[in-house]
């Protein structure tokens, strides 16, 4: 009975997750309606030196991390993204339908145009759908990933994520995941923001997100339910951005992510 149960419980989550992201919601008459994605995240806020993050941005931009809350002073964010479904307008598969990937991005603004939102600067793609992406900055890779989730005494719910991404051709970038920490229940949020392409910062994409949100690790906010953690990356595009100056801020767990996501 108690399997059953459960199972109901996923399909009528996974019903409405899919029925929110094939109705989109009514936008300004002038944006059009691009792709609807359901994914499982976890984000990684780093700090690193204001130079580094400088030097990510296109001409004319520059680092805005938040200024409060449990990201305080993070200026550069590495996205794991398990994406259970992606549909275009007519309801069919984007990019392969499913995919792992990871997203580099830093939150900045630029001063003159008053644009602000979140620069992708790169990334990696496990499927070759993904690659170069809509942004143009994601390199194919080799991924693999691993992620339970277990309940124990009390309920106490766990969770553990293996992540293993290695770009294509000899010498190029490798990141290595390990994450263990103590889930609580997610806070629903919805937000809307614009993500722009370092590669042609006069091109964006306006996101309408629906998610939950763990933060299992905030040191801003005094929070700390990580039980082990470990990150490592190398090669000549990550080996720059994290050589040992970087600072853990944040992370974040995302079990549910919706996503309608639109054009200008």
């Amino acid at each position: 009975m108690k399997e059953r149960a459960l199972t109901l419980i996923a399909s009528a989550v996974v019903t409405f997750a899919l029925s929110m992201a094939a109705c989109p919601s009514s936008p300004a008459s002038a944006e059009t309606f691009s792709v609807a994605n359901i994914d499982h995240r976890t984000y990684l806020y780093f700090q690193v030196p204001e130079a580094t993050a400088q030097r990510l941005l296109p001409s004319g931009w520059e680092a805005a991390p938040a200024p409060s809350g449990p990201t305080q002073g993070a200026n550069l964010v590495v996205i794991l993204l398990d994406q259970l479904m992606a549909q275009d307008a007519q309801g069919k598969p984007v990019g392969g339908g499913t995919n792992q990937g990871v997203a580099l991005l830093v939150p900045a603004r630029n001063a003159t145009t008053g644009a602000a939102g979140l620069m992708v600067f790169g990334g990696f793609s496990a499927k070759p759908e993904g690659s170069p992406g809509a942004y143009g900055v994601y390199a194919p890779a080799e991924i693999r990933m691993e992620r339970t989730i277990s309940t124990g005494p009390g309920n106490v719910r766990r969770g553990v994520e293996e992540w293993e991404v290695a770009a294509e051709g000899d010498g190029g970038d490798r990141l290595q995941v390990r994450l263990r920490y103590a889930a609580a229940t997610p806070t629903r949020t919805s937000s809307e923001a614009h993500a722009y392409s370092a590669q042609k910062p006069d091109y964006y994409r306006i996101y309408r997100v629906e998610q939950g949100n763990d933060f299992v690790r905030s040191g801003p906010a005094g929070v700390d339910r990580v039980e082990e953690f470990s990150f490592a990356a190398s090669g000549p595009g990550l080996g720059k951005l994290f050589d040992g100056t970087e600072r853990l801020v944040a992370v974040l767990s995302v079990p549910s992510y919706v996503r309608q996501v639109f054009l200008p």
